[in-house]
């Protein structure tokens, strides 16, 4: 089989002639066109799909630096056409960061569709947050079936981060250290100078022997630090394969959920249908 060869090529470190290989492999497994709706084939392109994903990467000069921000314009371009087809498909990306106070989590998302129209889109419709279980199920035995001006969004890039600034415990934001601090303003044993130096003194006592308010404080303020090393997912897809002439699009998607630590990955396969051919005029 093909894949096989092109593995062996890759062990040997033909990484160029493995990528040959493994397009003929697509190729083959692509035509006729009837192989397209075929399990066998689909699987034999999966396979070389995933071979792909293990060569070195081929540069793409025409796209752009798709850096993470925290909005910027859409960029676009034409995607490179496979060997054979003088045809392209054509992507589109933005990114954007999200969050609050407590949380921050960012993306660039890319869109694929046979026209430059149909993968345009405004950063604003960027829907961040990937679905991870996707990762664990079992790739379709066919390509997810597209209509011709359809198009394909996926994250490119997904991070997030628990922001830790609201886990950090402080005696001048503790509502236990105050609730002290106002008893001794108030006590009218203590001299005035003592009263003055009430939020010192409350405070020193607090960090040197909590009483049991302020361990329920600091107790939270640990249990939110060891959430905030949960939330540290991370998702991307990348292209391995785009063939506006048959309409397959191949990708190689991997990451894992906040707080996991074995990233998972899936090969996905797409179609794009033919477009309608124009009806000759009378």
């Amino acid at each position: 089989m093909l894949t096989d060869l092109a593995l062996c090529q890759h062990r040997l470190g033909q990484d160029a002639l493995a990528r040959q290989t493994n397009l003929e492999a697509v190729a083959r497994a692509s035509e006729p066109a009837t192989r397209l709706s075929d399990p066998r084939f689909a699987r034999v392109r999966r396979h070389a799909y995933f071979n792909m994903s293990e060569l070195e990467a081929m540069p793409a000069p025409d796209e752009p630096n798709a850096q993470p921000a925290i909005e910027r314009e859409v960029q676009c371009w034409s995607l490179p056409a496979e060997p054979g087809c003088g045809q392209t498909l054509h992507a589109c990306a933005a990114s954007r960061v999200v969050g609050s106070r407590s949380y921050s989590a960012s993306a660039t998302v890319l869109r694929v569709a046979r026209s430059a129209e149909a993968a345009h889109f405004e950063p604003w419709e960027i829907d961040i947050g990937p679905d991870f279980s996707r990762l664990g199920a079992p790739a379709g035995e066919l390509p997810v079936e597209l209509g011709p001006e359809s198009w394909l969004d996926f994250e490119d890039g997904f991070s997030e981060e628990e922001l830790t600034a609201s886990c950090e415990w402080q005696c001048e934001d503790s509502p236990a250290v105050a609730e002290e601090v106002s008893k001794c303003q108030s006590n009218p044993k203590l001299s005035s100078a003592a009263r003055d130096r009430c939020s010192e003194t409350v405070c020193a006592r607090a960090e040197r022997a909590p009483w049991a308010a302020v361990a329920a404080e600091q107790h939270d303020s640990d249990a939110c630090y060891q959430y905030a090393k949960t939330v540290d997912g991370e998702y991307g897809c990348s292209v391995l394969y785009a063939n506006a002439c048959t309409g397959l699009v191949g990708l190689l998607c991997s990451g894992r959920a906040g707080g996991e630590r074995k990233t998972l990955t899936r090969v996905e396969e797409y179609r794009f249908e033919s477009a309608p051919a124009a009806s000759a005029s009378l």
